[in-house]
């Protein structure tokens, strides 16, 4: 083995525990990321189906009175169907 590749070995050694700790942090942001996507996006689908309802008259409730329904969405009632459309 050459002398740069010995190097280059001891190099990526070295800082191996860093480069990890990094790969984890950017999984770790993009899970975050994923998941907040997710549930602002299945808030916003609960509110445009409700507001398709009230244009076209299905429902007798004021746009006003749905304000709070996406925030009362429990997580884990996201994440598992979000886990049931991943299978």
């Amino acid at each position: 083995m050459s002398t740069e590749m010995k190097r280059v070995e001891e190099i990526i050694d070295e800082h191996k525990g860093y480069l990890e700790s990094i790969g984890d942090g950017i999984i770790k942001g993009a899970s975050a990321g994923i998941e907040e996507g997710l549930i602002d996006g299945l808030k916003r689908g609960v509110k445009d189906g409700l507001k398709d309802c009230f244009t076209k008259g299905f429902i007798n409730v004021g746009e006003d009175d749905i304000g709070d329904i996406p925030k009362d969405i429990p997580k884990e009632l996201i994440k598992n169907i979000v886990k049931e459309g991943a299978k």
